[in-house]
């Protein structure tokens, strides 16, 4: 029985993305989960959390999931897509801003500038919710949420740019400075 080859374009994007996290700082946590199966043939997901030192309320989360078909599909403009969530406890009064979709959203596009991720295609959305808690008929508290969702189509199979850029929006959704940030390829 022989062993499948994998794809060149899909072993260097998973190199890319092994090295891309050798020297993650401290604040940040990464782990492979089970990525979706029925998508495309080849896919691979991490999950992310910021340490709760880095923001004053809430850690923010995420998931990155990349995908790979040799054919390509319609819509994507390219063998790979990359999809990104990103959410995190937001501020009440950021939560109520109605430029807050926006701003959330800008956060992504300037970290794939400022990492020079080549892509295309990106679409998503930024969704704010404000939730009310209430004991019987009195209120006992409002929080905020802020949840960012995206899609786009690297330019290369090299990832490298495209993970660090979403780590460093889940970092800017906690407040933390993208200027302060120590991400950095190695």
């Amino acid at each position: 029985m022989s062993q499948a080859t994998i794809p060149p374009a899909w072993e260097l994007a998973l190199l890319s993305l092994r090295e891309a996290h050798v020297d993650l700082p401290a604040h940040v946590s990464v782990q492979e989960v089970p990525a979706p199966k029925e998508i495309a043939p080849y896919a691979l997901a991490i999950s992310g959390t910021t340490a709760k030192h880095v923001a004053a309320d809430a850690p923010a989360t995420g998931r990155l999931v990349v995908l790979y078909d040799p054919e390509g599909q319609p819509g994507w403009g390219g063998n790979f897509r990359v999809i990104a969530m990103i959410a995190t406890e937001a501020e009440l009064e950021l939560g109520e801003d109605p430029l807050v979709g926006e701003v959330a959203w800008s956060w992504l596009r300037e970290a794939l500038a400022a990492r020079d991720a080549d892509y295309g295609h990106l679409v998503g959305t930024a969704t704010t919710t404000i939730n009310r808690s209430f004991d019987g008929g009195i209120m006992r508290g409002t929080s905020a949420n802020l949840e960012i969702r995206a899609s786009w189509t690297p330019g290369s199979p090299d990832l490298s740019a495209h993970f660090l850029s979403w780590l460093d929006a889940m970092l800017q959704s906690t407040g933390f400075s993208p200027e302060a940030n120590v991400i950095g390829l190695r």
